[in-house]
């Protein structure tokens, strides 16, 4: 509707209800504004994504620094004998 009023001067929008909440045409224009709910879902879903992938990173990293000692361990174990 205030895409319809932006193109339409004869239309104002002065007053809206939001789920049983009166609200001024700025309110209503700062929610217009905001993206569909599925893609704020998204970006919340990869805002709590991105620190658990860099904690697996992490770990992985450091367990495959710790197999890299046990082989280098191991290798001279052979070697010494």
């Amino acid at each position: 509707m205030l895409e319809y009023a932006k193109k339409n001067e004869k239309l104002k929008v002065g007053i809206g209800l939001i789920e049983g909440t009166l609200c001024a045409s700025d309110e209503l224009k700062s929610v217009a504004g905001l993206p569909p709910k599925k893609v704020l879902l998204s970006i919340m879903a990869g805002a709590f994504q991105a620190p658990l992938s860099k904690l697996a990173g992490a770990l992985n990293a450091t367990l495959t620094k710790f197999v890299y000692v046990l082989e280098a361990i191991k290798n001279k174990k052979v070697e010494a004998e």
